[in-house]
């Protein structure tokens, strides 16, 4: 019988520990995302959406240098315009200290509502840059100024 009792008493010990260093585990992990959250938030303060209205509505937000690449969330709306006759990897333009930069990457366009990220080949952005859409109803060029 006691040989029973030492072994409950390991196995719940061995239990309690696992549970513990889980418990810690997690603990970490979601220090980590806070951190995280609060730089996205940082990032997204200094980058806010930007918004072209007309008969097609563009919010553009930069999210960033990721690997390397400069990131822009891209969201157009419509009720009225067929988009899929637009590409924006051919109509949209990086500016920044002068230099123009065409996307490496692009939503297709199609249907009234549309979500996406821009990818530019651009590792650095500085504090100072513009995106220039062109060719979109009703308004011919979309400007996009940070």
């Amino acid at each position: 019988m006691k040989k029973e009792n030492i072994m409950m008493v390991i196995i719940v010990f061995v239990i309690a520990v696992a549970a513990l260093m889980i418990a810690i585990q997690l603990f970490e992990n979601d220090q980590n995302s806070y951190s995280s959250e609060s730089d996205v938030q940082k990032e997204s303060e200094a980058f806010a959406t930007k918004t072209s209205n007309g008969e097609v509505t563009i919010d553009l937000t930069p999210k960033g240098v990721i690997s390397g690449n400069a990131v822009f969330s891209i969201d157009l709306n419509t009720h009225s315009i067929d988009m899929a006759q637009y590409d924006l990897k051919e109509i949209t333009t990086l500016i920044i200290n002068g230099q123009e930069y065409k996307p490496i990457s692009a939503p297709a366009l199609s249907g009234h509502h549309i979500s996406g990220e821009l990818v530019f080949a651009v590792d650095n952005l500085s504090e100072s840059f513009t995106i220039i859409i062109t060719g979109i109803p009703d308004v011919e060029e979309r400007e996009f100024v940070w």
